[in-house]
């Protein structure tokens, strides 16, 4: 199967979601919760759930948006770009690219995912070119897959959207489960055990990958990637966000309010504003 062939066999994500959508009318109408209701009172009913579930969650949605849109510009500013590209000139075989790949990738997606998924992308990309320029072999397709371990375990981090939803005091189920602070689910010993294991098994799977899976032969090719230059008024910018960031923490976590006791997802998205 060709390259192109493949583009037009998988779908895109608009297909996907349109795809779910009509399962989910599909089920409401074939099931059994409501037994009294017709076909067309099932229907007129999944449109309602439908709409108002989409317009009751544009808070979240926004906030996910917020997390995507921030981590993806801390990763390709000017000073992270010139990090990864050194990063990639340490290792001297393919073995160690992949491994530094994945765990830089997983450490970057468990502080953000939206910094995990850019920073993976960009440190793959920059791992075999810096393995190419010194006449090495380079397993661009396990590179690529390395890559995307940050949304493997991102879950597991700062930017776990279920826990740091529920740990809001006016989240949507509070009625139901209340208040669940971070130290109960990101931060616990539990979590933390979890996701490291996690880290361990996937750096295991990519030593086996690197050693049995043979290099797809082919050269690959790439358009140089120019980051975003930090403006006159970085420094300045950076130090006054710093202290908005560190006077918000101060003020936030010495709050009488003991709904202030926890990290929440809009405290996190202030960071990555900052």
């Amino acid at each position: 199967m060709n390259r192109s062939n493949k583009r037009q066999f998988f779908p895109n994500p608009f297909v996907l979601v349109f795809g779910l959508t009509i399962f989910c009318f599909s089920w409401v109408i074939i099931s059994e919760v409501e037994p009294n209701q017709t076909v067309g009172e099932k229907l007129f009913s999944a449109l309602d759930y439908w709409q108002s579930g989409f317009f009751g969650l544009l808070g979240f949605t926004v906030q996910m948006m917020m997390i995507l849109v921030f981590g993806y510009a801390l990763a390709i500013v000017e000073p992270v770009n010139r990090f990864l590209k050194a990063t990639a000139s340490i290792p001297t075989n393919s073995t160690q690219a992949v491994l530094s790949t994945g765990l830089i990738t997983m450490l970057a997606g468990l502080f953000n995912w939206g910094f995990g998924l850019i920073i993976g992308a960009l440190l793959a990309r920059y791992m075999c070119v810096a393995l190419d320029e010194k006449g090495l072999k380079s397993n661009a397709a396990l590179l690529a897959s390395a890559g995307y371990l940050g949304m493997a375990v991102w879950h597991g981090g700062l930017s776990g959207s279920a826990p740091l939803k529920v740990a809001e005091p006016t989240h949507f189920l509070v009625d139901q489960i209340g208040v669940i602070g971070m130290d109960q689910t990101v931060l616990s010993s539990y979590n933390i055990g979890v996701t490291a294991g996690l880290m361990i098994v996937f750096l295991g799977v990519l030593l086996v990958c690197d050693h049995f899976f043979i290099p797809a032969l082919g050269e690959t090719k790439s358009t140089p990637l120019k980051p975003i230059k930090p403006g006159k008024t970085y420094q300045l910018g950076g130090v006054l966000g710093g202290g908005m960031l560190l006077i918000l923490g101060i003020n936030y976590f010495l709050s009488s309010n003991p709904e202030n006791a926890s990290i929440n997802l809009n405290l996190v998205n202030f960071f990555f504003l900052d």
